[in-house]
C-alpha cells in the first residue's frame, strides 16, 4: 500500500480511467464483487493481466495491483488480483475506487465511445440540429448511469 497526498489523488482521478467501484469480498480467497462504471464486462474480460489502481475509500491509500482472473455472476464482475489472497485481504479493498491507465482500455469500434469520452460534448436535437445542452457528468446510479446536461444554466439528467 502507498499513501499519496491531495495532490497525488487528484493526479490519479486525471491522469486514469475510473471503471469500477469494489462493493465487498466475494467468498473466502481474495475475490471482489465489482459494480462496473462505464465499461463493459467483454471490456473487463480483456484487462486480465493489466495493471490496476485501487483507491481506498480514505482517498489517502491506493494500490497497485494486477488483474488475475474476471467472470460474472447474477451481473456482477468477480475479480480476483494477485496477492489478494483471502477474505481480509479483500475486506481491505472494499468500496475502493477501480482505475486503468487511459492507454490499457480496449480499443473501441469507430462509432463506439466511453462514457467519459462525452463529457464536453454537446447535444443536439435530432430534428432541427439544435444544440439542447452540454453533458457535463456522468452520473452512476444503483444499476443505470445517465448524462449529466448543463442547459442554459440548470443541470437535468438523462438516463443513458
Amino acid at each position: 500500500m502507498s499513501n499519496c497526498s491531495k495532490d497525488d489523488y487528484q493526479h490519479v482521478r486525471k491522469s486514469n480511467v475510473l471503471i469500477g467501484r469494489i462493493l465487498r469480498p466475494h467468498g473466502t480467497k481474495g475475490e471482489v464483487r465489482l459494480l462496473l462504471l462505464g465499461i463493459e464486462p467483454a471490456q473487463l474480460e480483456r484487462l486480465v493481466t493489466k495493471e490496476f489502481f485501487l483507491l481506498l475509500p480514505d482517498k489517502t491509500t491506493y494500490l497497485r495491483l494486477s488483474l488475475e482472473s474476471v467472470r460474472f455472476h447474477k451481473g456482477v464482475g468477480l475479480l480476483k488480483f494477485s496477492g489478494i489472497d483471502s477474505i481480509s485481504d479483500a475486506e481491505k479493498l472494499r468500496e475502493a475506487e477501480v482505475f486503468i491507465s487511459e492507454n490499457d482500455r480496449p480499443t473501441l469500434n469507430e462509432d463506439e465511445y466511453y462514457y467519459d469520452q462525452l463529457v464536453g460534448l454537446k447535444v443536439l436535437d435530432a430534428e432541427s440540429g439544435e444544440e439542447i445542452g452540454i453533458v457535463s457528468a456522468i452520473v452512476y446510479g444503483k444499476g443505470s448511469e445517465s448524462l449529466e446536461l448543463e442547459l442554459s444554466g440548470t443541470r437535468v439528467l438523462l438516463p443513458i
